[in-house]
């Protein structure tokens, strides 16, 4: 289970799969599906070959997508309660980007992939005019927070042929 605050006090940071945001409402997880994962199982049930940049580098997430069928990006923001800081967000956001550069990587991704599908995790509204435009970027999908429910990524797999 990689939960992208699984291993800080009240879930205050963003490294991995973000399921949550951070405070005094964070849980524990019984059991967490990551993006990937569900990916990665089913294509080993269909035959399907997966190459992975499994970072925020937009030049090596770029480098994965290039020869690929299909691009699945997943990018995140996170917020919590105002007692803990992450990554110089106090609490809230600052801005409505997507953390880590995630516009970067989309754009890196969309411009060597003409199939790209973006999937969000946040905790609530991005700004998405950097890329939305974009014919190569053919789906967006709002995963929100999963919890424990399957993510976004995972079930886009099912779909990705019908584009």
């Amino acid at each position: 289970m990689n939960v992208a605050n699984r291993n800080s006090v009240d879930r205050g940071c963003n490294d991995g799969t973000l399921a949550v945001g951070w405070g005094s409402g964070a849980v524990e997880f019984p059991y967490l599906i990551a993006p990937l994962d569900a990916i990665k199982t089913q294509a080993q049930k269909d035959g399907t070959t997966i190459t992975t940049s499994s970072n925020d580098n937009a030049q090596q997430g770029a480098s994965a997508a290039q020869n690929a069928d299909y691009a699945i990006v997943c990018i995140n923001s996170d917020s919590g309660e105002g007692y803990i800081t992450v990554e110089g967000n106090v609490g809230d956001r600052n801005n409505l980007d997507p953390w880590h550069n995630g516009n970067d990587l989309v754009k890196a991704v969309a411009a060597v992939n003409k199939k790209t599908i973006v999937v969000i995790h946040s905790v609530g509204p991005l700004i998405l005019e950097p890329y939305i435009d974009n014919p190569n970027v053919v789906a967006v999908v709002w995963a929100g927070l999963p919890g424990t429910f399957p993510s976004g990524a995972g079930r886009v797999r099912d779909d990705a042929n019908k584009l």
